[in-house]
């Protein structure tokens, strides 16, 4: 008998690269509101939340690489449930397939929901 060799072709090879998006039940890049200019600015809310939390927890990180997402938590900050639902949005992948954010960025968001279930447990 011959040796001979092959290539073991799977599925997804045969598939141009993109054709997961394409077929998924929702491409979010395609669905995604257009970014305003004021979300990609630190707003004076942003300050003034800035202001309120201690330093060892400002997320600098997250103002430089995310400032819209940075805009929301600011803008949420009197509503400790709405903070809580955001972080959990951020931290957790619920829609599957997403980037995350990178490994500093999401010390500062666990950071930040330390503090917050910090503050809770206090009232």
């Amino acid at each position: 008998m011959d040796n001979f060799s092959f290539k073991f072709a799977g599925y997804r090879s045969r598939q141009p690269a993109d054709a997961h998006q394409r077929h998924s039940p929702k491409n979010y890049e395609e669905i995604r509101k257009p970014v305003k200019l004021e979300a990609l600015t630190i707003t004076p809310a942003l300050i003034e939340w800035l202001r309120g939390l201690p330093a060892s927890v400002r997320p600098r990180n997250l103002i430089l690489k995310f400032p819209r997402v940075a805009n929301k938590l600011a803008h949420a900050a009197e509503r400790p449930k709405v903070v809580d639902r955001l972080l959990n949005e951020y931290m957790l992948d619920d829609r599957g397939g997403r980037k995350g954010f990178p490994f500093d960025v999401l010390q500062e968001l666990a950071n930040l929901r330390e503090y917050y279930d910090g503050l809770e447990r206090e009232e």
